[in-house]
């Protein structure tokens, strides 16, 4: 299908790439739909634009609001901030990381969201090493093995360096919010039950019909099913989120008063599901992660198909039948555990993953985005951010060409 990207000035030899972005993705629009998926973007710097747009009048800043605290919005929310935009960030959660959170048992950390990251991306690779440079990443050296038989480990060698946020995976994306400054605001322990278009501007509505305020764009950094809910007020995206179906997970957190004699320190468990043993897809020894607080802390990941036959399910049951399949799976008597609690992400994986990037409303300027857009991952949540930043940028920037600028913070 054809595409036709925006046009601009060509740029000079002087410029140079965004630094925190490295070098970001500018989204190629399709002129024959309203609304958009992104998927063969072409890279640009958006400091090169900045000149040209009208978002470099603090005065005349639109105000954008995000709603998702974890990699994505942060990393949307810090592209839109170094355009000059004024963002303000919506969170359930009582503090950063979304499925990157860390949760603290006594004296102990256990990552009970994504375990760690990997870079494929070059972008992102660029990101990953200043996080490493600021003290909020560091690669984890644990020795990886894999399970299909009850009690038989193999290692299971990767290439790729695998990374942990530290002292727990939520590190990144305290780091991004407080990286916003003046112009970005994060509020957490915030729900954002309902989006309406007014006017040409988004009023966000909270619990018990709470006003959460009107912005002129909307950027929705959840797992698809609960961005259907904030998108339906724009037929088009709602309806491409809804037809996204997302997988829970079941994540059981242990802690022993000894190290248990497991050699490897985490392991995929891919047993076969005929046999009544797939009830884990991952376990890891949490505490083998750099800067963890000394112990014998470990998550067990319930496999996909288990969790949703028991998403229902008491949490002490699923901790209980979880901690029995771990013992079998990794071929160990059963011990007593210090600590055992379960957390249930009802939202973890899209299946099948898509590749899209992000969703963009560019009429009503709303964007979704997330890992479900963008092949899973803590690099695609990150990237699928940016993207959906971008597109924000990139349509600000037609209008502002196409029409004068002194009616509007930028033409509507």
């Amino acid at each position: 299908m054809l595409r036709a990207p925006y046009q601009s000035a060509p740029q000079t030899s002087g410029s140079r790439p965004d630094n925190r972005f490295g070098g970001l993705t500018f989204a190629r629009l399709c002129p024959r739909r309203d609304f958009l998926l992104h998927s063969e973007p072409t890279r640009v710097s958006f400091t090169f634009y900045t000149p040209n747009m009208t978002l470099i009048d603090p005065a005349r800043a639109p105000s954008i609001a995000v709603v998702g605290g974890g990699i994505a919005g942060m990393s949307a929310a810090c592209a839109l901030v170094d355009q000059g935009a004024r963002v303000l960030v919506f969170d359930k959660g009582r503090g950063p990381g979304g499925r990157t959170s860390t949760r603290r048992r006594d004296d102990l950390r256990f990552d009970h969201g994504a375990q760690y990251f990997t870079a494929r991306d070059e972008r992102f690779e660029r990101a990953v090493a200043r996080w490493v440079d600021a003290g909020v990443a560091s690669p984890w050296r644990g020795r990886i093995g894999q399970v299909t038989n009850p009690g038989v480990i193999e290692e299971k060698p990767s290439a790729r360096v695998r990374y942990v946020g530290v002292p727990g995976m939520n590190a990144v994306v305290r780091h991004l919010a407080s990286s916003l400054g003046s112009r970005g605001e994060v509020r957490f322990g915030v729900r954002v039950t309902a989006a309406v278009l007014v006017e040409g501007r988004w009023l966000l509505k909270g619990d018990r019909n709470a006003d959460l305020g009107t912005f002129d764009a909307l950027i929705v950094a959840l797992p698809a099913p609960q961005a259907a809910v904030v998108l339906n007020d724009a037929p088009g995206l709602f309806e491409q989120a809804l037809a996204i179906p997302m997988l829970p997970c079941w994540s059981v957190m242990a802690s022993f008063d000894r190290r248990l004699p497991v050699e490897s320190d985490g392991i995929f468990v891919n047993m076969e599901s005929g046999t009544g043993d797939a009830q884990l897809s991952w376990v890891a020894r949490d505490s083998s992660k750099p800067q963890r607080p000394p112990g014998e802390a470990w998550v067990l990941h319930g496999s996909p198909g288990w969790s949703e036959a028991n998403i229902e399910r008491d949490p002490r049951e699923v901790a209980e039948a979880l901690l029995v399949a771990f013992f079998r799976a990794v071929g160990i008597s059963a011990e007593t555990p210090s600590t055992l609690d379960a957390h249930r992400w009802r939202f973890a994986n899209a299946e099948p993953r898509t590749s899209e990037g992000c969703l963009f409303d560019r009429q009503r300027l709303l964007a979704a985005c997330g890992d479900w857009a963008n092949g899973g991952r803590v690099e695609g949540a990150y990237l699928s951010g940016v993207q959906a930043a971008e597109c924000m940028i990139s349509e600000m920037l037609r209008r502002a060409q196409e029409q004068p600028t002194s009616s509007r913070p930028w033409p509507r």
